[in-house]
């Protein structure tokens, strides 16, 4: 009944690292039981004894500031006699963490551990630290919990994922030792509104330690560190007044409906509350961000209850216009909206779903998944697919969008009717659309077609009987998906590839006409009715890319303009100073009238110019 993992074995080295239970043992053979690798007789030497028990984690995440390590060093105090090891990581060289622990917690040698893994954090660049602290902690089988303290910039769930993901021979990482029994984020009640409002990259930011490169935003820390915890701990409540709390509160019931919530000043918390909890559950509904949940259709509470923080799920079956897409969020977060994720259809980008994630000031479009093909590749969907979308003339595409916050629905959905293709741009389809400016998604040649001509011709004779030979994807174009042994374009293929390689038509080429022919019906006519066929093909392939889009800033542009102005005017002769008028709110081109006063000593302060 043992839990064994098997090490350095030679004749059966496929086996190492891989843990099972002890069905029997004879002599000096072990009978283990690996599960889908059977049952073998080994070695005493060659297995390593497991604890009975695997070790429960919690991990704690927050912002910087928020209050983690005030609040573990609560818990850590009031551990009831708990054995606890705990594993602190900081971005810096020096962690701080760690010293201000010790400082503040009394640690038994017999009973306690520290370990710290610091210049790097464990979601990412000290993952494989993380792995071996804790399975070294877990193996001294002396512990009766693991705390890990996480950086700022510390996304929960890749660390989480961790603990339930598998090595390439499909070994489990660290479940045989560890359990994730809680995933608890802190929340800065003093600021978290305040930064969701921010521009800042994380980088910007040096007291966080984000490496050069790092493109997260400061919303996207604050979002992914509020949507995946099955704990949300708001802290520093006494900061804020009670219909700030209460907005709060309502707030991440949104963002993260399955969640725990529970209230903190100083970090002061019950200890049972996230220790010991068993609560968490990778594949539960409960882990869902609050946008899924909406779209799965997991309980949704009526407005009336949500005390004005709703949520609305805005589902159409007509594309975007990517200009009128662009201008909307060029505008600014849409009124009221907090929170909004989901996938789009924008009509030039027509392979691709567009993933739309907006939260704060920041909205970011990326390419997604790809849409179901079209056209004769329409037999090769799945049959739930089919059952599902057959009678759609485009498939699956649609747009599937949750806007979470203080919401005019009626408002909302008239912002985005507006922005669909009308119904005379909707008659043109695909063959004008995909000819729009894209917004996610750019052509460029593969990395073997660099150097030849992105667009080229070939001449083939059809005689009776013979065939193109070649399958197409209808979605964007004529896209080859297939190129069938012994038919017209595979002869093509085998007669110029020695002298004229450049002009080898390969798979996910595109044939954009064919005798001087563009458009899919006239193609297929050409293909069916001429004998001496000259198709026009291009190597280009579809990549995805990113498209940001940001409020402006005004708050932060007055800022920059008074420091600067500032700087100018304390250079002249006399004392001025700068007072900055905002009648009836900035513009949108941030037209800004400065008003200077000139300081006198006879006469006090007295307007001396306006400079618009």
């Amino acid at each position: 009944g043992a839990r064994v993992e098997a090490h350095s074995l030679v004749g059966a080295a496929h086996l190492n690292g891989y843990a099972g239970k002890v069905t029997a043992h004879q002599g000096d053979r072990v009978g283990v039981d690996f599960g889908p690798q059977g049952v073998k007789a080994l070695k005493a030497d060659n297995l390593l004894l497991l604890p009975p028990q695997k070790l429960p984690v919690t991990v704690l995440s927050g912002f910087l500031g928020a209050g983690k390590t005030t609040m573990l060093t609560h818990i850590l105090t009031n551990r009831e006699g708990l054995r606890v090891a705990v594993l602190v990581n900081d971005m810096a060289s020096i962690n701080v963490d760690e010293k201000l622990l010790k400082e503040g917690v009394q640690f038994s040698e017999s009973k306690d551990k520290m370990v710290e893994l610091h210049n790097g954090c464990i979601c990412c660049t000290l993952r494989d630290d993380l792995i071996k602290s804790v399975r070294d902690l877990a193996l001294e089988n002396r512990f009766d919990y693991l705390i890990i303290e996480s950086t700022g910039i510390s996304e929960p769930l890749p660390v989480a994922t961790t603990f339930a993901a598998n090595d390439e021979q499909g070994r489990l990482l660290l479940g045989e030792f560890a359990v994730l029994d809680t995933c608890a984020t802190v929340i800065d009640c003093a600021n978290f509104l305040k930064d969701m409002k921010s521009l800042e990259l994380a980088v910007d930011r040096k007291e966080l330690g984000a490496e050069e490169g790092d493109d997260r935003t400061i919303v996207d820390l604050l979002i992914d560190q509020a949507e995946f915890a099955n704990v949300l701990v708001l802290n520093k409540t006494d900061l804020v007044s009670s219909d700030e709390l209460q907005d709060l509160r309502r707030l991440f019931k949104k963002l993260n409906p399955g969640a725990h919530i529970i209230e903190s000043q100083n970090g002061v918390v019950n200890p049972k509350l996230v220790l010991n909890t068993q609560t968490f559950d990778m594949d539960s509904a409960s882990m869902l961000p609050g946008w899924k949940a909406e779209l799965s259709g997991v309980q949704h509470k009526p407005e009336s209850e949500e005390y004005g923080i709703s949520s609305f799920v805005y589902r159409k079956d007509r594309p975007f216009h990517p200009d009128r897409l662009q201008e909307l969020l060029k505008r600014g977060p849409l009124p009221g909206v907090l929170r909004s994720k989901g996938y789009a259809w924008c009509a030039s980008d027509h392979l691709i779903a567009v993933e739309w994630s907006h939260a704060g000031s920041y909205t970011a479009l990326r390419g997604g998944f790809t849409w179901l093909p079209l056209g004769y590749c329409r037999q090769s969907w799945p049959e739930e697919e089919k059952a599902k979308w057959a009678d759609s003339l485009y498939g699956d595409r649609r747009q599937e969008l949750v806007f979470i916050g203080t919401i005019d629905e009626a408002a909302l959905s008239k912002a985005l009717d507006g922005i669909l293709v009308t119904d005379e741009e909707f008659a043109l389809g695909p063959e004008i659309w995909t000819s729009w400016p894209k917004l996610v998604t750019a052509q460029t040649l593969t990395s073997e077609d660099k150097g030849r001509e992105a667009e080229f011709t070939i001449g083939i004779v059809k005689q009776d009987g013979e065939r193109i030979g070649v399958s197409i994807d209808e979605t964007e174009g004529m896209r080859i998906t297939y190129i069938k042994e012994g038919g017209l374009i595979d002869k093509w293929n085998t007669d110029t590839r020695p002298e004229n390689p450049e002009l080898e038509v390969s798979v996910g080429y595109n044939i954009v006409a064919i005798n001087g022919k563009r458009g899919w019906n006239e193609l297929k006519q050409q293909i069916s009715s001429s004998r001496h066929l000259k198709l026009r093909s291009h190597a280009f392939c579809q990549v995805q890319q990113k498209n940001d889009f940001h409020a402006l800033n005004l708050e932060r542009e007055l800022e920059l303009t008074k420091k600067l102005i500032t700087d100018h005017l304390i250079r002249a002769p006399f004392a001025y100073t700068a007072q900055f008028c905002q009648s009836g709110g900035f513009v949108p081109c941030r037209q800004m009238v400065v008003l200077t006063t000139l300081h006198q000593p006879s006469r006090g302060f007295v307007w001396v110019d306006a400079i618009e």
